[in-house]
């Protein structure tokens, strides 16, 4: 399966062309562009530095989940954090 649409298909965010999204000059001049995420998302090193069991690390050791994933590894922000601030950095991220 292929990422966004599935069966082969793109997502339609994929195939809109760039003059479709809105243009960057209907912005505020002091619009602050910022990202979000949860820990379970990024972290992963479930098992370092003493870090305890979350209520989604034991949820997810039940087999409820599809693919039985967890979030063990993740994106592994846990070791990465210095490339994912300079990504963020790179991309102007402000908040």
């Amino acid at each position: 399966m292929l990422p966004g649409g599935g069966a082969g298909q793109p997502a339609e965010a994929e195939r809109r062309q760039p003059a479709e999204y809105p243009p960057l000059e209907g912005l505020r001049h002091d619009f602050i562009w910022g990202v979000s995420t949860s820990s379970f998302q990024i972290e992963g090193a479930t098992r370092e530095d003493g870090r305890g069991l979350s209520v989604w690390d034991t949820y997810c050791q039940t087999g409820h989940i599809a693919n039985h994933d967890t979030g063990d590894v993740a994106c592994d922000h846990y070791h990465r954090y210095l490339e994912d601030v300079a990504l963020m950095q790179r991309l102007g991220v402000q908040a």
